[in-house]
C-alpha cells in the first residue's frame, strides 16, 4: 500500500504504463479530487470514492481543484516503471 499526494495539475502527475502482469491497482481517495484516465475511460473521484483497475491498462492520474488529492494506492504487484 502506498500513500500518495498529488498537487493540482492539468497534466497527469502519476503515470503507470500498461504491463503484461496479472494484478490490479486499487485507488481510495482520502481528500481532494482525483482524475483517473484508464485506457479510454476518464473518471473523477472525490473523498471516500474508490476504484479498481487492471495493470493491463495504462493509468494516468492527476489532482483537480484547489487542493491536493491524497489517496491510497493498493497494488497487487511491485510498481516498476512508474513515473
Amino acid at each position: 500500500s502506498y500513500r500518495v499526494q498529488l498537487q493540482a495539475s492539468e497534466k497527469p502527475m502519476l503515470q503507470m504504463p500498461a504491463q503484461d502482469l496479472p494484478g490490479d491497482a486499487i485507488y481510495h481517495v482520502q481528500s481532494g479530487r482525483l482524475v483517473a484516465a484508464i485506457g479510454d475511460c476518464v473518471v473523477t473521484l472525490a473523498a471516500g470514492d474508490s476504484m479498481q483497475a487492471s495493470f493491463s491498462h495504462a493509468h494516468a492520474l492527476r489532482a483537480e481543484g484547489d487542493e491536493p488529492a491524497e489517496f491510497h494506492l493498493i497494488s497487487t504487484q511491485a510498481l516498476e516503471g512508474t513515473r
